[in-house]
């Protein structure tokens, strides 16, 4: 249970980078395989055009409003 303490912010904070570090660390769009998600970031930066990222955000949210949330 949070006390609101800022020990348990900086607790969650912690938790928060720590996961966001499991994620995936494939280039959603060529599946190049990064050390990290910063160095995945850094290469959609670099090595793709915005236009292409652009298109697969598009495709993505799109396929989202396509399914519905529940049954």
């Amino acid at each position: 249970m949070s006390t609101g303490s800022p020990s348990d912010d900086e607790s969650a904070r912690t938790q928060a980078t720590l996961e966001s570090r499991d994620r995936s660390t494939e280039c959603p769009l060529c599946q190049l395989t990064g050390e990290s998600p910063d160095h995945v970031y850094r290469h959609l930066q670099v090595g793709h055009r915005k236009s292409d990222i652009a298109d697969a955000l598009v495709d993505v949210i799109s396929a989202r409003e396509e399914t519905p949330l529940s049954e």
